[in-house]
């Protein structure tokens, strides 16, 4: 965690969040390269590149592509995505880290909420 906020991360902004393309511009938009995000989400939407879950379309975003079960699943990146990258290049790594903490929030929740017991909760954290 504090290599993170030494490389830029900001409490309470987004990492990821999913992402639907159309059209026949946006290939030319996903990030083949690590860098910080640079294209606004307005400009993204404007080639074909449409957030699943509520963003300002001023927020800075990169387009990341990654084969999923399915084939291809696209994402937008925000600053702490790309922070992550900083610890290891791979795009792959910072969504498996993503993922995970995110996995990790929800189940921590769901047993806040007494909805699953401290021992299923042990069992998940060891990959059961």
């Amino acid at each position: 965690a504090n290599y993170f906020k030494k490389n830029g991360w900001r409490s309470g902004q987004p990492v990821a969040i999913p992402a639907t393309v159309r059209g026949t511009a946006y290939p030319a938009m996903i990030s083949r390269q690590i860098n910080p995000p640079q294209s606004s989400v307005a400009r993204l939407r404007s080639q074909g590149i449409f957030p699943q879950a509520p963003v300002s379309d001023a927020q800075a975003a990169m387009l990341v592509e990654l084969q999923g079960r399915d084939g291809s699943e696209y994402w937008l990146g925000f600053d702490n995505f790309y922070v992550i990258t900083r610890y290891n290049r791979s795009l792959l790594y910072a969504m498996a880290v993503h993922q995970l903490s995110q996995a990790i929030h929800d189940r921590y929740a769901q047993s806040a909420a007494g909805t699953i017991s401290s021992e299923r909760l042990t069992r998940i954290a060891y990959l059961e």
